[in-house]
């Protein structure tokens, strides 16, 4: 003969029908990675134009104002595709459909200004220039998969 635990003590209510709520639409895990890699992107463009900015204020030192505006320019536009990257992840986690949009608009921050580091440096950023192009694009091309595409509902 099968034993049964006791009851539980008076006072003390019994179990519910139902105690978890169904499930809401689960993000998909490259809407997540995608997310990541604008995160560690903006970090790395925002480090870079703190360091642009830096260089600026040394080259003013040496009287070089053309290095010294182009260093804070460039120091600029890293900070604000920084920042886009960012609010870019922020709504690709949250599930906003402009995430889409502003994590291009990151991206193509990014490309414009790796094609611009290496028309007027040759080949010394060229493993940077990389290393940006590949998180972006690689984030980028995440966002195109068709689950992705329908959590951020493009």
């Amino acid at each position: 003969m099968t034993s049964y635990p006791p009851p539980p003590p008076p006072g003390y209510p019994g179990p519910y029908a139902n105690p978890y709520a169904p499930p809401g639409p689960q993000r998909p895990g490259l809407g997540t990675a995608a997310a990541v890699l604008a995160f560690v992107a903006a970090g790395l463009l925002i480090v870079a134009g703190l360091m642009l900015m830096a260089g600026g204020s040394v080259a003013n030192l040496f009287d070089d104002n053309a290095k010294t505006a182009e260093l804070i320019v460039c120091g600029v536009i890293n900070l604000a595709g920084g920042g886009v990257l960012i609010a870019a992840g922020v709504g690709v986690l949250s599930g906003r459909a402009q995430a889409y949009r502003s994590y291009l608009g990151g991206s193509l921050i990014v490309v414009i200004m790796a094609i611009y580091w290496l028309a007027r440096y040759g080949l010394p950023p060229l493993f940077w220039a990389v290393v940006f192009l590949g998180l972006v694009i690689t984030g980028a091309s995440f966002l195109q998969a068709q689950d992705v595409r329908r959590w951020l509902s493009v």
